[in-house]
């Protein structure tokens, strides 16, 4: 749900009349912000303070339901945001490929001899994908700000989320280096 909630931040920002690019991107980033805030951890509030005040039942105690939720989210997150960043990169390379292999076939056929000289450096990186300067950076500050509020939430129930949280942020921190 959080790719769906940034397009409608996206959608609902764009329709306010800012003045500046400041304003704009502050007013997003609030967005962006309170409804992954929501997202997040709406599930694990209701676990963890609410369910057995109002009479519901846990599953065992609330403290292994939370627990439980915790592993689950994260291993998902995990597994499913390194399979997609690994789906997303082998496709768009494959994509390449194919592309510079239909342009070396036509300039081929059409006996251009320029087309298969080394390419300068400005050719090479306009294959490459594009890069939003303020929803990439924001993104990745995004992830380490909700496994964080993970970390300090909800450490109690789950503390092998301490470790996982190191690792990330340290694999974050290295991508965002390089």
């Amino acid at each position: 749900m959080n790719y769906a909630y940034q397009e409608l931040a996206i959608w609902l920002t764009n329709r306010e009349n800012h003045r500046t690019d400041t304003e704009h991107e502050d007013s997003l980033i609030g967005k962006l912000f309170l409804f992954q805030f929501v997202n997040s951890y709406a599930s694990f509030f209701y676990i963890a303070y609410i369910k057995q005040n109002i009479g519901d039942m846990c599953i065992g105690s609330c403290m292994e339901e939370l627990s439980i939720a915790l592993a689950t989210i994260f291993l998902t997150r995990l597994i499913v945001g390194n399979a997609t960043k690994f789906v997303t990169f082998y496709i768009g390379r494959m994509l390449r490929e194919r592309q510079e292999k239909n342009e070396a076939e036509e300039a081929r056929l059409e006996g251009d001899t320029n087309f298969f000289k080394e390419k300068s450096r400005a050719e090479k990186d306009y294959y490459l994908d594009d890069w939003d300067p303020m929803l990439g950076t924001l993104e990745n500050y995004s992830q380490i700000s909700i496994e964080f509020g993970f970390v300090t939430l909800f450490v109690a129930a789950f503390p092998l989320v301490s470790i996982d949280i190191c690792v990330f942020v340290c694999i974050l921190y290295i991508n965002t280096i390089y």
